[in-house]
């Protein structure tokens, strides 16, 4: 019940993406896409969506948002190609010729941080720890 340490020690990012502590801009890297078919957890979105410089990969682990009947709707994308995105769940709520928002997602790592959010500064992760121990392997002689 005593107050403990609340973050770990990883090499990438912990924190939530375009949350608080992140602090990246959501704005900038969202664009609108138009809905040209809806299968299960998938979504096509006609051509001329992404962002310009950005790759489908850079779309992973980011959000498609759309109005729906009980309010915004939220899904992560799971995997992402030229105009196929697979959401995180279901959707509802969407028509096709319906318009949506994708967000750029991010793979936790300084490298993305700074090229796609250029975010740099607020990255949460500590990529130099070594990966091998500095005292040595047998450290408990």
């Amino acid at each position: 019940k005593r107050p403990g340490l609340r973050r770990s020690y990883p090499r990438s990012c912990p924190h939530i993406l375009y949350g608080s502590r992140c602090a990246a801009n959501k704005i900038a890297a969202t664009t609108t896409g138009v809905v040209s078919a809806i299968s299960n957890s998938r979504l096509t979105l006609n051509p001329g969506w992404m962002r310009d410089g950005a790759e489908p990969r850079f779309y992973v682990g980011g959000l498609v948002e759309w109005d729906g009947v009980l309010g915004t709707e939220y899904r992560t994308i799971i995997k992402s190609g030229l105009t196929m995105l697979t959401l995180s769940g279901p959707i509802r709520g969407l028509a096709v010729g319906a318009e949506v928002r994708v967000s750029l997602g991010c793979n936790r790592t300084l490298t993305v941080c700074n090229s796609i959010h250029q975010n740099g500064p607020n990255f949460g992760g500590f990529p130099w720890i070594p990966k091998t121990n500095p005292v040595g392997k047998n450290n408990h002689d």
